[in-house]
């Protein structure tokens, strides 16, 4: 989990006020991680769930791959010559950013996902479907590409969200859903199997 805020008064001074600044929110994001483990939020089981769930529901055939070898130093790059499987295609994601944002036009922490998802050919060479979806703070409105979040799921400070721990995680819930959702539309719209080459 990451914390931010672009607003606060010590982006204003300089270096040393950078570096308090990283510290603060790099503790911050420490106590979010784990406020919210003691929650049972999960990001990487509950999105896998929740894609899987939403390509079902879209006609697919999925199965979860869990045994993946990956580049040392790198975890996003794998190693698809590795992975033994009959499928059409595989489709990765991964969270590029995850936790609480708060912008220089705003005064509150929102939450903030960033899923990077693509459908690739079993070999890993070519892309049948990429892209990126925000979730919650980066989006202004909704397209394929962003999903803003409730404006319940806004806290005036970091203390007031940590008050509110419940309430974050129903949120983050509600963003890894709608991302799944949102995922799943767009393959269907992009892929249908035995049409790769074409």
């Amino acid at each position: 989990m990451t914390v931010e805020n672009r607003g606060g008064a010590l982006n204003l001074l300089a270096f040393p006020g950078y570096v308090i600044k990283k510290n603060m929110e790099n503790n911050r994001a420490d106590d979010l991680t784990v406020g919210l483990r003691s929650e049972s939020l999960n990001l990487g089981v509950e999105t896998s769930s929740a894609l899987q769930e939403e390509l079902q529901r879209m006609g697919y055939e999925v199965a979860l791959i869990t045994k993946v070898k990956r580049q040392p130093g790198d975890p996003t790059d794998i190693d698809f010559q590795s992975i033994k499987t009959d499928a059409n295609a595989i489709l990765t994601a991964h969270y590029t950013d995850a936790g609480l944002f708060s912008g220089h036009s705003s005064t509150n922490y929102v939450p903030r996902l960033r899923l990077d998802v693509r459908l690739l050919m079993p070999d890993g060479e070519d892309d049948l479907y990429s892209q990126a979806i925000e979730y919650g703070a980066h989006a202004k409105k909704r397209t394929e590409d962003e999903i803003p979040s409730d404006p319940k799921f806004a806290y005036a400070t970091f203390a007031e969200a940590m008050e509110r721990q419940p309430e974050i995680v129903e949120g983050f819930r509600i963003g890894i859903h709608q991302i799944a959702a949102s995922v799943a539309q767009q393959i269907r719209q992009a892929y249908q199997p035995g049409t790769e080459h074409q």
